[in-house]
This record gives C-alpha cells, sequence and structure tokens, in this order.
C-alpha cells in the first residue's frame, strides 16, 4: 500500500469558531440544505465522536449514490476535524481510504485560514493521476465554498446625508440580515465633535421604524447597540494602528 498527500490552504472571511461550526458543529444538518445534490446525512455506527461513520447520500447523473465517512479525530477547542472516506462512490477501487486532516486559524480582519492535508492509502502500487488528486480537491473546495457561503450575509444601507464640513453622516439599514421581520427600517444620524484633549465625541441618534403595533425589547435594543459600537471599534483600532491613513 502506498500513501500519497498533498497540502492545501485557503481563505475565508468568516471567522474560524463560525466557520468551524458550519463546516463540524452542524454540517450533517446544513451540508443537504447548502447543496442540492446531498440528499442526506445520516450517522451508521457510532455517537458522533471518533470512530463514527457517516452515510452522505447523494444524487450524480441521475442516480443515487452514497458515500461513507468515517471520523477520525474532533478538537473542537482548536477547530480541528479529522476524517476518512472509507467507502462508496467517492472511493476508487484503487484506494483504501482518503484520509483529511483539516485545521482553521484566525485569518487577517477577523476572518480564517483552513489548513488541509489529504492522504490517499492506495491499493497495493497504484499512484494516482494528477487528474484524480485535481478532482479530488476541487470536490473538497465546492464543499467548503458552499458551507462558507452560508454564514456570508448581507446587509443594505442607504446613504441618508453626507456633510464633510459638519462630520456628518446619517444612514439606514433597509433590508438584508441586518432588519429584523418586525422592522421597515433603522435609521442613524451621526455626528463627531472635537473635544478639548484632540480626540472626537460622536452622538448618534437611532431610530427603529417598526411594522404595525411591534415593540421592540430591551435586548433587542442593546444587541443593536452593540454591532454599532463593535463597527466604530473596528474602524476606530484600524486608524489607531494606521496614524498615516
Amino acid at each position: 500500500m502506498g500513501v500519497f498527500s498533498f497540502e492545501d490552504e485557503a481563505t475565508s472571511i468568516v471567522a474560524p469558531a463560525t466557520l468551524y461550526k458550519a463546516l463540524v458543529t452542524d454540517a450533517d444538518n446544513l451540508t443537504p440544505k447548502v447543496i442540492d445534490a446531498i440528499k442526506s446525512v445520516e450517522i451508521v455506527e457510532g455517537n458522533g465522536g471518533p470512530g463514527t461513520i457517516k452515510k452522505f447520500t447523494f444524487v450524480e447523473e441521475g442516480e443515487t449514490k452514497f458515500v461513507l465517512h468515517k471520523v477520525d479525530a474532533i478538537d473542537d477547542a482548536n477547530w480541528a476535524y479529522h476524517y476518512s472516506i472509507v467507502g462508496g462512490a467517492g472511493l476508487p477501487d484503487t484506494v483504501e481510504k482518503i484520509s483529511f486532516e483539516a485545521k482553521l486559524i484566525a485569518g487577517p480582519n477577523g476572518g480564517s485560514i483552513a489548513k488541509l492535508s489529504v492522504k490517499y492509502h492506495t491499493k497495493g502500487d497504484f499512484t494516482p493521476s494528477e487528474e484524480e488528486l485535481k478532482s479530488g480537491k476541487a470536490k473538497g473546495d465546492g464543499l467548503f465554498k458552499a458551507l462558507e457561503g452560508d454564514q456570508i450575509k448581507q446587509v443594505l444601507h442607504r446613504v441618508d446625508e453626507i456633510d464633510e464640513i459638519k462630520f456628518i453622516y446619517n444612514f439606514s439599514i433597509i433590508g438584508g440580515t441586518g432588519l429584523a421581520d418586525t422592522l421597515e427600517k433603522v435609521s442613524f444620524k451621526s455626528q463627531l465633535f472635537d473635544d478639548e484633549n484632540g480626540g472626537t465625541i460622536r452622538k448618534v441618534h437611532v431610530e427603529y421604524f417598526t411594522k404595525g403595533d411591534y415593540q421592540l425589547t430591551e435586548e433587542e435594543l442593546k444587541a443593536g447597540k452593540d454591532k454599532v459600537e463593535g463597527l466604530i471599534k473596528i474602524c476606530e483600532g484600524y486608524l489607531l494602528a494606521n496614524p498615516d491613513y
């Protein structure tokens, strides 16, 4: 038996904890929802931990097929997940198993770097071709991008007013995942002022336009405020780190 391996690396704008949740923790439920060809993921042996066998049922060229995945290791604290393809349509007759060792680390701007090691354990003296290796990599990339894409959300902002002389910027959230179903829009009116120590005083007025008789809870108001504060802190941190901006 021979072992042929290659290393790969990918980047994502999604934070590692969130991406790991999609790729590992919630993958069994999420994968059939974001990839039409995959119809189900079920555990056929084990309890979800190392040694578990999962069956991925999918449709290819009108034919129902399956792939068997064996969980080799899970390390939630370090965002690491190892598994092997051990049977089914995803395993050529010339290969005993294909092992994947994946790990996420924090990337630039709050995103992720995914590091992947793939090992083909072949039968006899068989050597996989470049085409076979490329095909396997493409399938892995496709799954990664599909699950990553499900975590990327969008928000629609409408610019209402800009006054650069008075440091005024007013805008509204009018659509996307940043707008709850109970809201028509959320409007922000902000203005900056010089303070006596050479810094900045920021004043923000926020208006929630609700649908019908809906009343916002304190938790919803606090969550909205925290998101705005988080964005301000990111911008402030960048400016402090780049004084020549």
